[in-house]
């Protein structure tokens, strides 16, 4: 009976695991090169860039923002 008991919370603790690790981070992993109007690579700069997810069409409402 223990080995029962004990192989289930096993399973539980595992199939737990896995439904908390397959959720999806909250942010969008990119990577971009920044250039400027004559098309060469900005180096040595900081720069600042705003990313945002529109509802259905491009002036619809922002349903994720990141900057």
């Amino acid at each position: 009976m223990k080995k029962i008991i004990t192989l289930l919370l096993i399973t539980m603790v595992i199939g737990q695991w896995a439904i908390v690790n397959g959720q999806a981070p909250n942010a969008i992993p990119y990577q971009a090169v920044a250039r400027d109007s004559a098309g060469n690579p900005i180096a040595s700069q900081n720069i600042s860039l705003r990313f945002s997810i529109r509802d259905v069409i491009a002036t619809g409402i922002i349903v994720y923002p990141e900057t």
